[in-house]
């Protein structure tokens, strides 16, 4: 059984945020029962939708006052009929475990709750850092930052610390984790990439088309995107290319209009050789990366995170150019992979793509890449479970 909010179709990053279903909905097939909540906004996201980004200040006090009044006071948490409508689930039904993914942050406190009244073990399931995320490591005031440190790092370890088990998708994430929660058992559950998607996939074959380079998904502020753009234009420039002959295609950042405005405004001179588009389902932004000769990956080599992409990226058995090189985690996996290429400066960035350019164009085999599947991932997950049950029944 899975409890989750009711999500409307995302074109921006407003929609995430606007009111989507009016009553609970509940779907049942041989895999299990979905329930989906209806969603309403709060104070701040109706303010964000009827005034845009005016009034910053006053959204931030009032994302302050949710995100830790939301522990202690219902009222104020916009997501607590998920947690009602799973414990009416398990009043009626029985389960063997309470599996709760953060962020939202709030569902851990859920299922420490659910886990208490019907004495169910219960696993935190990080898909994200809590008071170790790397967004409020790369740039938040000092003020807070101290309110991350010492208030919701101590009610994150009083939640956390009830739990059975800690999943987490990078070695990174567990060694934070390990600091907050050194008594409790962790283990690296990797993203993975769905196998049914890559099955028949379009034979990589060399074309007289631009050369096409590909980033999908969201970009972070901490991600080494100018190292990527000075090296792309002392490639360009030293081979005297044109966007008839190569292009970078940065697959939904127009849904996020700091980082397109980032893309376009760093070398003005390089937009010629830019294509963005809007946000893309994951199904039509396989099919967009499907025409690409090489995919970048972003990095930060200071924060050590696996992003998912990268497995979507493996799946294709095509180069990856990984800027910059984290010597870490992301690493590990593309050597496995056998698909990386490295680049740690503008210069290690030209050489790459100039490797990779008169390099023939066949896809890359690999016989590890089966173990970044989803369902790989899903089998493990589902063993540690097995385990986890055996020792409290």
């Amino acid at each position: 059984m899975v409890v989750t909010r009711h999500w409307s179709e995302i074109s921006t990053p407003e929609d995430t945020i606007k009111p989507s279903g009016n009553q609970v909905e509940y779907t049942e097939n041989e895999s299990g029962t979905l329930i989906r909540v209806p969603f309403r906004p709060n104070l701040r996201d109706k303010m964000l939708l009827r005034f845009g980004y005016r009034f910053a200040l006053l959204r931030k006090i009032l994302s302050l006052w949710y995100s830790l009044s939301q522990f202690h006071l219902p009222f104020f948490d916009n997501r607590r009929n998920i947690y009602h409508e799973a414990r009416a689930y398990l009043k009626k039904n029985q389960c063997e475990a309470i599996i709760a993914t953060g962020e939202p942050f709030i569902l851990f406190q859920y299922a420490m709750l659910l886990s208490r009244e019907f004495n169910i073990p219960w696993v935190a399931d990080y898909r994200d850092g809590w008071s170790t995320d790397y967004h409020i490591v790369a740039g938040t005031s000092r003020i807070e930052k101290w309110i991350n440190n010492v208030i919701i790092q101590r009610l994150e370890k009083k939640i956390v610390n009830t739990c059975s088990l800690i999943t987490t998708p990078a070695p990174a994430f567990k060694e934070d984790l390990l600091r907050l929660h050194p008594s409790k058992r962790i283990e690296v559950i990797y993203n993975g990439y769905f196998h049914e998607l890559f099955e028949n996939p379009k034979p990589f074959t060399k074309e007289n088309t631009p050369f096409v380079i590909a980033y999908s998904g969201t970009m972070y502020p901490f991600q080494k995107l100018e190292l990527f753009l000075d090296g792309f234009d002392n490639y360009i420039r030293s081979n005297s290319l044109t966007p008839s002959q190569i292009l970078v295609n940065f697959i939904g950042l127009e849904y996020q209009p700091g980082q397109l405005n980032r893309v376009l405004k760093y070398l003005p001179r390089l937009t010629p050789y830019i294509q963005t588009t809007g946000r893309k389902s994951h199904l039509d932004a396989l099919k967009a990366l499907q025409n690409a000769d090489v995919f970048l990956l972003l990095t930060n080599a200071q924060y050590g995170q696996i992003y998912a992409k990268a497995f979507d990226y493996i799946a294709f058995a095509k180069p990856i150019l990984m800027c910059e090189d984290d010597n870490g985690p992301l690493h590990e996996i593309l050597e496995i992979a056998g698909c990386g290429y490295y680049a740690s400066n503008p210069k290690e960035v030209e050489k790459q793509l100039t490797r990779i350019g008169q390099s023939a164009a066949e896809q890359l085999k690999s016989s590890n890449v089966s173990m970044f599947t989803r369902k790989h991932q899903a089998e493990r997950f589902s063993t540690l479970l097995q385990s986890l049950l055996d020792k409290t029944s």
